[in-house]
């Protein structure tokens, strides 16, 4: 993915164009482009046209939004590795998003223990989703694994953690 697009245009026989307060295009006649880098997150041009004359056109104005970095999983609670002594009543995980946002319908998310998907329900918060299970998590060894995607197709790795829950006394 890039941050680089091409615009383009046309204009009045022996004109210029400034596009982000710098000239782009030199003097020419009708149809003309130019490239531009974004930087990531959103991005404002302003662009207009100069004649022969010295008359200005109008400013024009085009927002863009350029991600080109996945989402990424930062952290795990209860963390991998952990052993607890009591059932966890959610299991989170935060993630680093900074430009368009999760894509939840293409995320995969689960919990599972011995390959079995653990019922319960996800919620997506400011980078956590939260994961309640739909019951009390007894005691074994479970199964995080999440991949995100944003909403412009950026697909992060999968993330695979494991935590264990042992409520019994020896």
């Amino acid at each position: 993915r890039s941050t680089n697009l091409t615009l383009q245009g046309t204009r009045e026989t022996n004109s210029i164009v400034w596009i982000a307060g710098q000239l782009k295009v030199d003097n020419g006649n009708n149809v003309w482009s130019c490239s531009q880098t974004l930087t990531q997150g959103v991005s404002r041009l302003t662009y207009y046209a100069v004649d022969r004359a010295g008359n200005l056109s109008t400013n024009q104005e085009i927002w863009f939004l350029a991600d080109t970095v996945a989402p990424a999983v930062t952290a795990v609670a209860p963390i991998n590795g952990t052993t607890t002594n009591s059932s966890p009543p959610v299991v989170l995980v935060t993630y680093l998003e900074a430009s368009s946002g999760l894509d939840l319908s293409r995320c995969t998310r689960t919990i599972s223990k011995g390959g079995v998907v653990i019922p319960g329900e996800w919620a997506v918060s400011t980078n956590t989703l939260t994961f309640t299970p739909a019951g009390t998590l007894l005691d074994g060894t479970y199964a995080v694994s999440v991949q995100l995607i944003d909403r412009l197709a950026n697909t992060g790795s999968v993330f695979s953690s494991t935590f264990s829950v042992d409520t019994i006394a020896p």
